[in-house]
């Protein structure tokens, strides 16, 4: 009896090989963490600028709304504008950094830079009346200067009624 050996040649991937592939796969994950890291800053000052905007768009709408639902606009000297309403006080106080809203209990706090402020008067010049007010304020934007301007007209029953002279 005689012994035949066969031989089996199995089918496998040689070190070089798989070295080659796991080179890849490095490679793969490295730049795929790479993007994570850029993409998730991008995303962060989006939404820090979406954020500042929406402070702002939110400024300007209740600004516009107090200014036209009072009656009587008051300012200080330290940048404060007292807005009198049928119901209530609104009050505003302007800071280099921020802008605070007072109604009631309820203050509203906004983050944004404050460049320039100014308040007019325009009255009537024989009676001074005053015929209608506005403010002008200036913020920083991104890097620009934007101009916010809101303008108080009085009816001429409010003009003509006797009040401050």
């Amino acid at each position: 009896m005689e012994r035949t050996f066969t031989t089996f040649r199995l089918r496998s991937f040689t070190l070089v090989e798989v070295l080659i592939v796991l080179v890849l796969c490095g490679i793969i994950v490295g730049t795929s963490g790479f993007l994570l890291i850029v993409f998730n800053r991008q995303f962060e000052k989006f939404q820090h600028k979406s954020n500042v905007l929406s402070e702002l768009i939110l400024l300007d709408r209740l600004l516009n709304e107090d200014f036209s639902t009072g009656y009587n606009i008051d300012i200080s000297n330290d940048k404060k504008i007292q807005i009198m309403k049928q119901k209530d006080t609104v009050t505003y106080h302007f800071g280099k950094n921020f802008v605070v809203r007072n109604q009631n209990f309820s203050t509203d706090m906004f983050k944004i830079e404050t460049i320039n402020f100014s308040f007019g008067v325009v009255a009537e010049e024989n009676k001074q009346k005053v015929i209608f007010q506005e403010l002008i304020f200036t913020i920083a934007y991104n890097g620009i200067a934007r101009n916010f301007k809101y303008i108080k007209k009085y009816d001429a029953f409010i003009a003509l009624k006797p009040g401050k002279e």
